[in-house]
């Protein structure tokens, strides 16, 4: 609490074990504010979804998040996208599924991405997340897959969502819709 209260009152908090500071402003661009050296364990992506808010879900905005972690530091989400996990794992991470809270018969709720030479071994994890399963995998590389782009880091929303679309209509990939046919009562 005193941590919170810290970020509320001075817009940052300090104690012996940890820091943090409130940037206020375009993420895209603040991120590029922090000094090269600095690095982060854990980075919580609590963005709107990739629908409402593509521009904290780009490719280009990912593999900037992916570059401020430290070695095996981790990127954790609510979001389970295919385009998110995808560009995740383009980016260089090992990319995981967070275990379903409050209903067994979901298949996810969230992601996490970890900076990592190697898989982690088995007994590391906490029963909180685990490795994709080949329905997840293989989302990976529908339509659904392909990602939200942002080059110029200045795109609208609409701007990328019409890039998206366009990248998506003149796709090989397989359709989303035939992914989903085929894992209907698969869980």
């Amino acid at each position: 609490m005193k941590a919170l209260n810290s970020l509320k009152v001075n817009g940052y908090w300090k104690d012996n074990s940890s820091e943090g500071k409130v940037i206020w402003g375009d993420a895209r661009q603040k991120l590029k504010e922090i000094p090269e050296e600095i690095c982060f364990d854990i980075i919580m992506l609590d963005a709107f979804s990739p629908k409402k808010c593509p521009q904290l879900w780009s490719q280009e905005f990912l593999q900037m998040l992916t570059k401020k972690l430290a070695n095996n530091g981790r990127i954790i989400t609510y979001c389970s996208a295919a385009s998110l996990r995808k560009s995740l794992k383009d980016a260089g991470l090992i990319v995981m599924s967070l275990l379903p809270i409050n209903n067994p018969k979901d298949w996810s709720s969230g992601t996490i991405g970890i900076k990592r030479k190697e898989m982690a071994p088995e007994g590391e994890k906490l029963k909180i997340y685990t490795h994709l399963s080949d329905m997840e995998e293989e989302h990976l590389n529908t339509r659904a897959g392909i990602p939200y782009r942002d080059p110029s880091g200045y795109s609208t929303t609409q701007e990328m969502k019409r890039r998206r679309m366009k990248d998506q209509l003149s796709s090989t990939c397989k359709s989303t819709s035939s992914w989903k046919r085929k894992w209907k009562n698969a869980k």
